[in-house]
C-alpha cells in the first residue's frame, strides 16, 4: 500500500551521454547516461539532490532504468539513494513519465526513517529536461 509522500522535489537534466549497447540480452540499443540535479524536501528537510541513471530502450518502446545519487542536506548531512524504474516517453519529444522503487540509506539522526525502508517514486521530465520527483512510502 502507497503511504506518506516523504519528498518531493524540482530540478533539470545537467547532462546526456549515449553509450554503445552491450552484450547482455535486456540491452536492445543504445544506453543513455543520464545527470540531474534537483533540490526540494526529504521527510521536511531542504535538500540538494544530485544523480546519474542509466536509460536503455527496450523493445515495446519503454525505458528500463536504473541509478544512483546523493542528497545533502542544508547542514551538510549526505542521504545517499539508489533506484530502478520503468520510463514511458510521453510523446513530447524526450519527455518521459518514471515509475520505480528508491531505497536511501543516511547517517542522519534527523533521517534515519528512510533507512531499512522501500519507497516508490513518480518522476517526470519534460522535452527541456526540467523535472519533478514525488516519494511515497511503501508499507
Amino acid at each position: 500500500m502507497i503511504g506518506e509522500k516523504i519528498s518531493e522535489t524540482t530540478g533539470k537534466t545537467t547532462g546526456v551521454r549515449v553509450l554503445p549497447a552491450t552484450t547482455h540480452d535486456h540491452h536492445h540499443g543504445a544506453r543513455l547516461e543520464i545527470s540531474m540535479q534537483q533540490t526540494g524536501k526529504i521527510l521536511g528537510v531542504d535538500v540538494t539532490d544530485m544523480g546519474t541513471y542509466e536509460a536503455c530502450l527496450q523493445h515495446g518502446g519503454f525505458y528500463d532504468g536504473h541509478g544512483q545519487g546523493v542528497a545533502i542536506t542544508k547542514d551538510g548531512e549526505p542521504i545517499t539513494w539508489k533506484a530502478t524504474g520503468i520510463g514511458r516517453p510521453t510523446g513530447k519529444g524526450t519527455a518521459v513519465n518514471w515509475r520505480g522503487s528508491i531505497h536511501y540509506t543516511t547517517t542522519s539522526q534527523k533521517l534515519n526513517k528512510l533507512n531499512g525502508t522501500c519507497y516508490v517514486f513518480e518522476y517526470e521530465v519534460d522535452e527541456n529536461g526540467v523535472s519533478a520527483g514525488r516519494v511515497f512510502e511503501w508499507k
